[in-house]
């Protein structure tokens, strides 16, 4: 996240703790600016998996055959 944010220069110059989210951005976080713990709260909302969905992309095998077997 860090490297796209830098690459397009979207890190606020007089307030460094403000990121400028640019269109796609705002698609994740919802408005024009966040705060670098905004961001945070912001991916972390739309990273985090439950267990049987980790399970799954990790083993191969779903957590309910697994379960019966």
């Amino acid at each position: 996240m860090w490297e796209y944010i830098r690459s397009h220069n979207l890190q606020n110059a007089e307030n460094r703790r403000e990121i400028l989210a640019d269109d796609e951005l705002r698609r994740v976080f919802g408005k024009d600016k966040v705060t670098m713990f905004e961001m945070n709260k912001h991916l972390d909302a739309r990273l985090t998996m439950s267990i049987p969905t980790f399970w799954s992309l990790f083993s191969g095998v779903s957590p309910s055959s697994a379960l019966a077997a």
